[in-house]
């Protein structure tokens, strides 16, 4: 402590007074008493001491000095160190584990199948104990199904029965992401928000497509929009190929030059799932006696049209009787079928390769359809009885159309179209539809159809249909159905006036029933306390 010695004589010689009585003796001396008590080279405040000498307070010490615990320059006391090296452990243990938590989560949504290496080159023995067989319902003929990958490149695999490609035929693998049949593209089975298209031909595959859905229309295909090649193999009944995501559900098509067949949803593990459709929701209104809900009965005193079977058209789209009632404000429709209606198909072909010629629509066409599987009901009613009026069809001049289309038996979309000289338009009337088995009915919210004439045609995405041999007039004729009665109010009598206010002896009967109940209660409870203090007491 040098160094304190020469900063507190230093201090001392600066202040000696010049009492000789005082020398060097108990205040500033450098002695026992001279070292002493105050501001001697070693006293206790402000020599080499305690205070702001080297010692505890500001000196080389504890608190501000160069090797003290607070703000000095030296090392920390060996419990503060130990303190401080655990707290940062703790801290390193702590970031640690929530890196690793990060990543194993993001390893987890990333990696939602493993990454065993497969490669698509067409060749197949790495697929050895990762496929499924698919237990799904499979007119496609796919037997087997693997899934692989990472995030970000994914592969797939299906076997089929027999070779898919051994003439021209496009394969189908449509993605649900979330298994979610009302998001993507519905293809009747699941909600398709990707898929990769596989052309082949010859045995051999052409080439591959991924696509995206990024449409409106959640029923039209062209809302599948290509996002790029897919990688692909194939050999004999097995095909390999890029996904362009991962999927939680998928379903396999097969198109030929004549149609589509397809599998049912199913999981990457082969299992089956149902992800199915909601129908368009309707009116709870009853309207001329009928009822829009898909329960008939309501129809049970209409007079039907018969139409004649049709055996070379799809049980589905051949029309088996029609029906056409109305009153000053509305209309009211019923389609029966031989088969179940409105259950749609795939609107997939594979055309012959190459650019296809496009079509040109004429001014007097229906309305536009889009590129959906579904299957669609149209009313064609000439309202003003005049053929050379409105579009043509089956002899009359169709002046309004009601356009209905359904898949897997529900009603998808429901629409009005006007014709207005130029063309079909889009109409602000309501129409209501419901389907359930064979049958379809329909209510359009409009005045002036009633003797009007109808003309139903019946159709598929295949290019089949069904047209009513004559048309049917729409008559002026209700439903079995009436409204509810309401029920009746509380406090009301059957005459539907108000029951008087109770007279005040009723009340009193009451009150002094509830009252006795009370007292006679409250005695019981006295008493049985009683006697459970008395057998304390005994005790």
């Amino acid at each position: 402590m040098q160094g304190g010695l020469e900063l507190s004589h230093d201090i001392a010689v600066a202040a000696k007074p010049t009492d000789p009585r005082a020398g060097s003796g108990l205040t500033n001396g450098n002695g026992t008493a001279r070292a002493g008590l105050t501001n001697g080279s070693r006293g206790r405040t402000n020599g080499g001491g305690l205070t702001n000498g080297t010692g505890r307070t500001n000196g080389s010490g504890h608190t501000n000095g160069t090797g003290g615990r607070t703000n000095g320059t030296g090392l920390r006391s060996l419990p503060a160190v130990r303190r401080q090296g655990t707290r940062r452990k703790a801290g390193a243990l702590a970031a640690g584990a929530i890196f690793v938590t990060l990543a194993a989560i993001g390893a987890l949504a990333a990696n939602s199948v493993a990454d065993t290496g497969v490669r698509v080159d067409g060749r197949f023995d790495e697929w050895g104990g990762h496929t499924a067989d698919v237990q799904a319902s499979n007119p496609a003929g796919v037997r087997q199904v693997g899934v692989l990958g990472t995030h970000s490149t994914v592969q797939g695999y299906l076997a089929f029965d027999s070779p898919p490609f051994a003439t021209r035929a496009d394969v189908w693998v449509f993605i649900d992401e979330d298994q979610n049949a009302a998001t993507g593209y519905y293809n009747g089975v699941l909600g398709a928000d990707s898929a990769v298209r596989i052309l082949g031909d010859g045995g051999r595959p052409l080439g591959g497509t991924q696509y995206r859905f990024a449409g409106p229309d959640r029923f039209d295909l062209n809302g599948l929009t290509s996002v790029g090649a897919a990688s692909v193999g194939a050999s004999g009944p097995r095909v390999e190929f890029i996904l362009p995501s991962v999927p939680r559900a998928l379903s396999v098509a097969v198109a030929t030059p004549l149609g589509a067949t397809s599998t049912g949803a199913f999981l990457p593990t082969g299992e089956p799932i149902s992800l199915d459709i909601q129908g368009l929701p309707t009116s709870t209104a009853i309207r001329n006696g009928i009822l829009i809900d898909g329960d008939f009965s309501d129809w049970s005193g209409v007079v039907f049209a018969e139409d004649p079977y049709d055996a070379a058209l799809p049980a589905r789209l051949d029309l088996l009787k029609e029906a056409a009632i109305g009153d000053d404000g509305s209309a009211q429709f019923y389609v029966e079928a031989r088969g179940g209606v409105l259950t749609g198909t795939l609107p997939l072909l594979a055309t012959p390769l190459g650019p296809n010629p496009s079509a040109v629509a004429s001014t007097n066409s229906p309305p536009p359809r889009r590129t959906a599987g579904t299957d669609l009901l149209e009313i064609y009613l000439d309202t003003d009885l005049s053929a050379t009026t409105g579009s043509p069809i089956g002899g009359l001049g169709a002046d309004l159309v009601l356009h209905v289309e359904g898949f897997n038996g529900k009603v998808v979309l429901a629409q009005v179209f006007a014709y207005d000289g130029a063309g079909w338009k889009p109409s602000s009337a309501r129409l209501d539809a419901a389907a359930a088995g064979h049958a379809v009915e329909l209510c359009a919210v409009t005045p002036g159809l009633v003797g009007a004439r109808a003309v139903f045609v019946l159709s598929g995405f295949e290019g089949a249909r069904d047209v009513s041999d004559a048309p049917v007039a729409v008559g002026r004729q209700a439903g079995g159905m009436t409204e509810t009665a309401a029920p009746p109010l509380p406090n009301t009598r059957s005459d539907g006036q108000v029951n008087p206010i109770p007279e005040f002896s009723e009340v009193a009967g009451v009150v002094s029933l509830v009252t006795m109940l009370f007292f006679v209660g409250r005695r019981r409870r006295k008493e049985s306390a009683l006697a459970a203090s008395g057998a304390g007491d005994d005790a």
